[in-house]
C-alpha cells in the first residue's frame, strides 16, 4: 500500500497483519523538502493527475516524517529509507528490530 504516513491509523493495520503471521516491510521514499513534493504534484496535475493543496502537502510532509520515526519504524519488521529526489535512488538507512544500518549519516540526521 502507499501512504504518506501522515495518519496513525495504519499502525493498527500493521499490527493486525503481524498478528496473522505477515512480516511487514516499510519502504519510505523521502524527498529532501516539501517544496520538491509541491513541484511533483504540480507536474502530476499538468499531466492530468489530481491536485493536493500546498498546505496539505506541507502538513503531510512533516507529520509523515514524525510518524515514520515515532510510530512506524518501532513496529515494522524491517524498513528502508530511500532518497527519492536523486538518480540513481540512494538508500539512506535501513533496519529491523535488531539493528540499524545508516548509509548516509548526513541525510539521516536531516530527516530525524
Amino acid at each position: 500500500m502507499e501512504t504518506t504516513l501522515a495518519t496513525r491509523s495504519y499502525s493498527e493495520l500493521v499490527k493486525r497483519a503481524q498478528e496473522k503471521g505477515y512480516k511487514v516491510t516499510l519502504l519510505y521514499f523521502w524527498l529532501s523538502s516539501p517544496e520538491l513534493a509541491v513541484e511533483r504534484v504540480a507536474r502530476r496535475v499538468s499531466e492530468g493527475g489530481h491536485n493536493i493543496p500546498k498546505d496539505v502537502i506541507y502538513r503531510r510532509y512533516e507529520k509523515g516524517l514524525k510518524n515514520l520515526f515515532d510510530i512506524f519504524i518501532p513496529i515494522v519488521d524491517s524498513w528502508m529509507i530511500v532518497d527519492n529526489g536523486v538518480e540513481p535512488r540512494e538508500v539512506i538507512a535501513e533496519g529491523d528490530i535488531n539493528e540499524i544500518n545508516i548509509c548516509c549519516v548526513e541525510k539521516f540526521e536531516k530527516i530525524k
